[in-house]
């Protein structure tokens, strides 16, 4: 009797937001992040590309969910972990930020 053997489909989630749980337990130990911290590490591993990527504090907190302030209370302890770099543009508000995925030794990527 040959019984195929079912198996779930991966959706968009399984593939993009469920890091394995060493990942967790090492961001959560080492760098001091709590959970929503760490989703919007997550936000940022998912929108940069080679590292890199431009966005306006409106974007990253509809992104997350949250106020422009409290983004910003997320980003500025990310910085501070070593996790992600940020470059200010010279003329305010023209022009988006540029963050950076940390390849640093603090980064442990």
């Amino acid at each position: 009797m040959n019984a195929k053997k079912k198996t779930r489909q991966k959706t968009f989630f399984d593939m993009h937001y469920s890091p394995n749980l060493h990942w967790v337990l090492n961001m959560q130990l080492h760098h001091n992040i709590n959970a929503a911290e760490m989703i919007c590490y997550i936000f940022f591993l998912n929108h940069c590309n080679d590292g890199e990527c431009q966005l306006y504090m409106d974007t990253i907190a509809e992104g997350l969910g949250v106020s422009k302030r409290q983004a910003a209370r997320y980003i500025n302890k990310l910085i501070r972990a070593g996790l992600i770099e940020r470059e200010r543009p010279k003329v305010f508000g023209a022009i988006p930020n540029i963050y950076r995925i940390a390849r640093g030794k603090n980064s442990n990527n």
